[in-house]
Order: structure tokens, then C-alpha cells, then sequence
């Protein structure tokens, strides 16, 4: 059976069904009506019965007291019990209210009282049996399946958009990528770049060389305990000579002519006095001259952060939007669970294979 037919035929059981039930309402309100009626015939009788004239006062006074309660509080039941569905929410009030009441009344009106208490069991009887039958109808209830249809067609349809964005940005990912690619390819940065290597490669090397051979000459110096600024800087950073070379070199020329050096470190001290100052200048062109390039390659990188800087961002696009498609594919995976069993729910009902388009 299509689907469209079986939800039409389940609307029509739900209908007879619905009628069937308002039908066996309508029956036993009635029934449960005629009772109330009875009853309160009696309460109202009660309510008017005369006292025995053989008890005191004081017994008269409880027994009127109790008579009241009784008959306000039964009465208060009683007119809230409008249909057998209203009876069922205070029956179990009902059913106890006598021994929640004096039990003066109870021995004064013992045949009154019994016989409100015998109709209140026939009353009790009667719901009884009308929620018996009312369980025999049977209520073709099913979750609403063309909701789950829907639901699962618009879930459906949000991962079908999703699934173009991420490849919309799948392909500016790899436009992007290539682009960076194509640009750090060039001829041009690449020959900055080997230049840049080089020339850092040469600048280390030199600057470790000349620090290497200066700090040698710490050890005599720090010996001679020669005192002042220039002498305090360059023991404490050996650099200190590139930035100030002809300090330097007048310091150890000053402490030649003192005879601060053996003749080991007196070789070394002559010879650094004669490249101290053109190797330090050689050295701080270098740096320029690495500066120079490495403005150059800025430049010419820019781009390629710019390109960078934007592929990072569609990749993280790309990442949030494909853990929102897991989500939307698991939501639909859950959806056809529950539309697999609401329509199992359904054949049962209706006792027939379902097709759904």
C-alpha cells in the first residue's frame, strides 16, 4: 500500500475510533449521571432528616457539625464529576469519603449513610467498567510521518547546499594554493633567496671568526685589570668591537705598548689591530647589503602572505562547514531510524505493507 493511502486510512480508523469512544463517553455519562443524581437525592435527604429527639445537646451539636462537612464535601465531589472522564479523577476521593467523616453521622444516619455509600460502590463499578471497555477500542496512534518526511527532505536538502559551498571552496583552496606556489616558483625570489642564504652564511662565518680570535685576547686583558668603559663593554660582549671598532683597536693597541701580551696572544693582538677595523666595516656593509634584500623579498612576498593569509581562512571554512555536514548526514541517518519504525508502527495498525515513493 503507498504511503498516501495509508496515512488516509489511518485518519479513518482514527475517526471511527475517536467515534466510538465519544460514543461509549456519551454511554456511561450517562449512567454515571442517573447515579449522581440518586445520590444527591440522598445527600439532600440526608441533609434535611430530623434529629432523634433522645439525644442531648452535645451530641446534637457534633452530629449537626459532621452532618454539614458531609454533605458540603460530597456535594463539592459530586458536581465536579461533570462526565465519566471527571468522574475517574476524584473516584478515588469518592470511593474513601465515608471514613473520612464523623463517625456520629455514621451511627445517627447508619441506613442513609449506607445507602450513599452502596450507590457511591455502584458509581465506582461504573467507571470500572466503562475504562474496560474503553481499553478494548483500539487508538491508532502513529508518530506524524509525513512530519519525519519533511524533516528529513529539508535536513537532506541543507547537506546538498553545504556539500556545494565546501566545494566551492575546495576549488578556491586549490586556485590558492597553486597561486602560492606559482609565486614562490619564481626565478626571480629564488635567486633572493640564494643571495639572502649566502650572504647570511657569510656574514656568520666572518662575525664568528674575528669574535673568536678578540676573545682570545679577553683572558690577558681581564689579567691586566685595565679599567674603563671600552674595557668593561668588550668583556662583556666580544660583538662589541664590530659596533665600535676603532675603540678596540686602540685598546689592544694600548695594551701592546703596556706589554699586557705574551708573544702568543701579541701575534694575535698585532694582527687584529691591522683587519679589526676594515673587517668590521666589510662585515656591517654585508648587513646592509642583507637588509637591502631582505626588503626586497618582503615585498615581493606580500602576495603570497595575502594569498596565504586567505587560504587559511577557507580552510577553516571548509573544515567547520564539513563538520556541519557530519552532523546534518548523522541527524538524517536518525531520522530514517525513526521513520523505518514509525512506519513498522504503522503496517501493524493497518496489517499491510507500506511503500514509500
Amino acid at each position: 500500500m503507498k504511503l498516501e493511502k495509508a496515512l488516509h486510512k489511518l485518519e479513518k480508523k482514527k475517526e471511527e475510533s475517536l467515534k466510538e469512544r465519544k460514543k461509549l463517553k456519551e454511554k456511561y455519562t450517562k449512567k454515571s449521571s442517573k447515579l449522581i443524581e440518586k445520590i444527591s437525592k440522598e445527600v439532600e435527604g440526608l441533609e434535611k432528616a430530623k434529629l432523634p429527639k433522645n439525644i442531648d445537646d452535645r451530641v446534637s451539636k457534633i452530629v449537626q457539625s459532621e452532618r454539614r462537612a458531609y454533605v458540603e464535601t460530597l456535594r463539592k465531589l459530586l458536581e465536579k464529576s461533570n462526565d465519566i472522564d471527571e468522574l475517574g479523577r476524584f473516584l478515588p476521593d469518592l470511593s474513601k469519603f465515608h471514613v473520612s467523616h464523623g463517625k456520629y453521622v455514621m451511627l445517627i444516619f447508619e441506613k442513609r449513610i449506607y445507602k450513599i455509600n452502596r450507590l457511591l460502590k455502584e458509581l465506582s463499578e461504573v467507571y470500572k467498567e466503562y475504562h474496560g471497555q474503553l481499553a478494548k477500542i483500539e487508538e491508532p496512534e502513529a508518530p506524524d510521518i509525513m512530519d519525519i518526511l519533511n524533516s528529513i527532505g529539508d535536513t537532506k536538502k541543507a547537506a546538498e547546499e553545504l556539500e556545494h559551498e565546501i566545494k566551492v571552496l575546495k576549488e578556491k583552496e586549490a586556485t590558492l594554493s597553486e597561486r602560492i606556489h606559482e609565486k614562490r616558483g619564481n626565478v626571480e625570489l629564488l635567486e633572493l633567496e640564494e643571495k639572502i642564504k649566502a650572504l647570511r652564511k657569510e656574514i656568520s662565518h666572518r662575525e664568528i671568526k674575528l669574535t673568536s680570535e678578540l676573545s682570545s685576547l679577553k683572558k690577558p686583558l681581564k689579567k691586566a685589570r685595565m679599567k674603563s668603559e671600552v674595557v668593561e663593554s668588550f668583556l662583556n660582549d666580544t660583538k662589541f668591537a664590530l659596533r665600535e671598532p676603532q675603540k678596540v683597536k686602540d685598546l689592544i693597541s694600548d695594551a701592546l705598548s703596556k706589554g699586557y701580551f705574551d708573544k702568543k696572544h701579541e701575534r694575535k693582538a698585532k694582527a687584529l689591530i691591522a683587519v679589526l677595523e676594515n673587517e668590521a666595516k666589510e662585515i656591517l656593509q654585508k648587513k646592509a647589503e642583507l637588509k637591502t634584500l631582505e626588503e626586497r623579498r618582503k615585498e615581493q612576498t606580500k602576495e603570497i602572505e595575502s594569498f596565504e593569509s586567505e587560504l587559511k581562512r577557507v580552510k577553516e571554512s571548509i573544515r567547520k562547514k564539513e563538520e556541519d555536514l557530519e552532523k546534518l548526514k548523522k541527524k538524517v541517518k536518525e531520522l530514517e531510524k525513526e521513520l523505518n519504525e514509525s512506519l513498522k508502527r504503522l503496517e501493524k495498525i493497518l496489517n499491510t505493507k507500506i511503500e514509500v515513493d
